[in-house]
């Protein structure tokens, strides 16, 4: 699917008006956005998500460590595999984070996006300092033409899908969870330095992304995107170090770029030798791996 990205500068020109929007950070595309997105695709015509860059928290405070769950190119080619037409990119900085509730409604979303309908989550905050509310957007929305929904936290057992929760689960080595929230292994880009008949070193792209704590894994591999192979990998990140040395056969070379998956952390006590790598498909049961082919 083409991506149609429409960045702030290019508001003026483009032909997004009339359109549904959801409005949100979107980081990792969880199935709680992805929630979002399906409630919009109900009102009909073409459906539109805004999102911001950099992220808000990364603006205010840009020396704090990374902690996106995914790349900036990334949420936008999920944005649109989830059923975006389109993805309008507005530039966080400081007119943006100085601009008012109301200004954002009446200037950003009535004049500049025209926008027809929006929906959002009802966390949904905007404007400087935050006073902008959910509530508000649907009371104040009608005076600039258009309507708001506020769409409910969607939950998994009583837990709020959110990009905050994931962060803290990957950040406790819990992947499995982190998967659950996203609907699919969480994955990074990652490439080869060294390659032998069983195993392999690979550096860890992204420096953007918040990675889990040092330890083993089991992991997939897909050097094309479309396979994808089973290995466990043990993961190092002290003293700058964005590495994972991993067990299995994988075919490729020295400086080859591949997605490697998360599956699900190797504690201790059921650390075993590895069994033969084996190769799978995006959509074979039993290895996390189905959700894949979509989100």
């Amino acid at each position: 699917m083409t991506m149609k990205i429409v960045h702030h500068s290019k508001i003026g020109s483009s032909d997004i008006g009339g359109a549904t929007l959801v409005l949100g950070n979107f980081d990792g595309v969880h199935l709680g956005h992805r929630a979002l997105i399906e409630a919009a695709k109900c009102h009909g015509g073409p459906v539109g998500a805004v999102t911001f860059e950099p992220h808000p928290r990364q603006f205010f405070e840009p020396d704090q460590p990374a902690f996106h769950l995914c790349s900036p190119e990334e949420k936008l080619a999920r944005l649109v595999a989830a059923g975006c037409d389109f993805v309008v990119v507005l530039r966080f900085d400081e007119a943006r984070a100085g601009q008012s509730a109301v200004s954002f409604l009446r200037d950003t979303l009535g004049r500049e996006l025209r926008a027809r309908h929006v929906v959002v989550g009802k966390d949904f905050s905007f404007g400087k300092e935050r006073r902008g509310t959910a509530p508000i957007l649907r009371r104040l929305g009608p005076r600039f033409g258009f309507s708001a929904e506020i769409v409910p936290k969607l939950c998994d057992g009583g837990e709020q899908y959110s990009s905050s929760r994931a962060r803290r689960y990957l950040a406790d080595g819990r992947v499995g969870r982190v998967s659950a929230a996203l609907g699919r292994p969480w994955q990074l880009p990652a490439r080869i330095d060294r390659i032998g008949a069983a195993d392999l070193s690979l550096e860890l792209l992204g420096d953007e992304r918040l990675l889990p704590p040092p330890g083993d894994y089991l992991v997939a591999i897909s050097p094309d995107g479309l396979g994808w192979r089973n290995a466990s990998c043990r993961l190092e990140t002290g003293d700058g170090a964005r590495r994972c040395e991993a067990r299995g056969h994988v075919d490729g070379y020295p400086g080859m770029t591949l997605d490697l998956a998360f599956l699900s952390r190797i504690e201790p006590e059921l650390r075993r030798p590895p069994v033969k790598a084996s190769s799978h498909r995006a959509d074979d049961r039993g290895t996390g791996l189905s959700a894949m082919a979509g989100g």
